[in-house]
């Protein structure tokens, strides 16, 4: 969890917080020296005082512990752009917020547990008989937030955008529709009918070579990012022998029932003094944690930010190219019908930005960790040696161990090297393809539905019956009327 906690990028980052239970077992002892003896209040305020240090001193000992139990996981630091990752993900451990909380107290302050008349006091005398200072409600006050701020980012707020989004289309395709009738009706039939042309001429044919020659530029870049990651890989894989050696010395050097119970669990075990063993984590953090790196910035920056950046490009440089075309329709009976035309123009192009991104976050999503298969993968490659391992008993059987553990590695590291090689050059490759052709499809759809759209404006434009035209105006001034205004882009 921590690992992927490090790994997953801002908005997709879990949520992670500790939680120190039974705080009410914590009572610090205050001497006479300690307080001053004419200040009756000095001996409570020392104990108070006493009480925030502890949880000073133990939020940051948890601190220590996942910046120990994540040193593994973290660039080395020493180039400037892994100093600047190193720095980063340590803010990231530091911002882990630390509750202690007393459900005891709570309950017996809320009236629903019965406790013996000193322990009542006691309790009484530690919180001061305030519920907020068990953490009960703090701590409820963190989670609903929490649910608040999911909800919000993650649902509400997106299926409320994308339902105006909805509407507003429609919204724009009856005002569109109702305005080129009403300068039908106004004489201005055939300027409407020009700017229809004149789009069709020049902005339909550049949004194609524009979007073209954007996606050329990002498969370069993307393509050069590819071979990056391959190339990290390849050296990872070439300089790791000493380090894999290193990792085995370490293991042969575990008791005999450390050896034992951490083969018996699947290969992690946290011994009776508090140390972790994780031999899956180990092999990883050879093959894998140095490539994060590359693979982070591979998916952060030349795929989602890149693709970001020219998708904003393009719907700007539309919207531009579109009010110039505007500009050169003088005719002022036909103004209100051009308004109505590139505004719902400019919103198939936003519209089809934000479905290309989409598109993008869930393939980036569903390829986010590379970490996580390699480590299923090494603890289902080894689980053949730790099988053997727990099953050692008798004398020498802390020989035998260390032996079987040693070799079922070097058996299953060739594997464990292909797979993972295979793994990140596929996932590489795969968001690379899979965007190339979204960047494609994006300037195809954006092509067919902005065509569509022109040839439905040119149709209606050459209404010719007055008759029809003013009933249908009526039914489309109906229709918008019964439907809340477009709201501002």
């Amino acid at each position: 969890m921590l690992s992927e906690f490090l790994e997953a990028r801002e908005e997709n980052r879990q949520r992670l917080f500790i939680i120190r239970t039974r705080f009410d077992s914590y009572h610090p002892e205050i001497t006479t020296k300690e307080s001053t003896p004419l200040d009756e209040a000095s001996e409570e305020r020392l104990y108070y005082e006493a009480i925030q240090r502890h949880k000073r001193d133990q939020t940051a000992s948890y601190h220590e512990m996942l910046r120990e139990i994540a040193a593994p996981l973290l660039p080395l630091g020493t180039t400037k752009e892994e100093q600047a990752k190193r720095e980063e993900l340590i803010q990231r451990l530091e911002s882990i917020p630390v509750f202690f909380v007393s459900a005891l107290a709570h309950e017996v302050f809320e009236g629903r547990w019965n406790v013996t008349r000193k322990q009542k006091i006691r309790l009484s005398e530690q919180f001061n008989d305030d519920l907020d200072q068990t953490g009960i409600p703090v701590l409820r006050e963190y989670l609903n937030r929490i649910a608040e701020e999911y909800l919000a980012q993650n649902y509400y707020d997106d299926l409320e955008h994308r339902l105006e989004k909805e509407v507003d289309r429609v919204v724009q395709h009856f005002q569109r529709e109702r305005r080129t009738l009403e300068a039908e009706l106004a004489g201005a039939g055939d300027s409407v009918r020009a700017l229809v042309g004149n789009v069709q001429q020049n902005v339909v044919p550049w949004i194609q070579s524009e979007v073209s020659q954007q996606t050329h530029e990002f498969r370069a870049e993307a393509a050069h990012g590819v071979q990056e990651v391959r190339s990290r890989l390849s050296q990872i894989l070439a300089l790791s022998e000493r380090r894999l050696q290193d990792k085995t010395e370490k293991w042969v050097s575990y008791a005999w029932n450390s050896l034992k119970a951490t083969a018996r669990k699947g290969g992690s075990h946290t011994t009776c003094h508090g140390n972790h063993i994780d031999i899956n984590q180990d092999i990883c953090s050879v093959l894998v944690d140095d490539l994060i790196l590359a693979w982070s910035c591979y998916r952060d920056y030349l795929i989602h930010k890149r693709i970001d950046s020219i998708t904003d490009d393009f719907v700007a440089q539309l919207r531009e190219r579109l009010l110039q075309v505007a500009a050169q329709i003088h005719d002022p009976q036909a103004a209100s019908a051009v308004e109505g035309i590139i505004r719902h123009l400019q919103s198939l192009g936003h519209t089809q930005r934000l479905a290309l991104l989409r598109q993008v976050d869930a393939k980036i999503k569903e390829l986010e960790s590379i970490r996580q298969p390699a480590y299923e993968f090494v603890q289902q490659a080894m689980q053949g040696t730790y099988l053997r391992v727990s099953l050692e008993c008798g004398t020498g059987c802390q020989s035998r161990m260390r032996a079987h553990m040693v070799k079922g590695f070097n058996e299953n590291l060739p594997r464990i090297r292909e797979y993972i090689r295979q793994k990140v050059e596929g996932a590489a490759s795969e968001l690379f393809d899979h965007c190339s052709d979204a960047l494609e499809n994006f300037g195809e759809s954006a092509t067919r539905k902005i065509s569509e759209s022109l040839t439905q404006v040119y149709e209606v434009a050459k209404l010719q019956d007055r008759t029809l035209i003013e009933r249908r105006v009526r039914v489309l001034e109906g229709a918008v009327a019964c439907l809340p205004a477009p709201s501002p882009d």
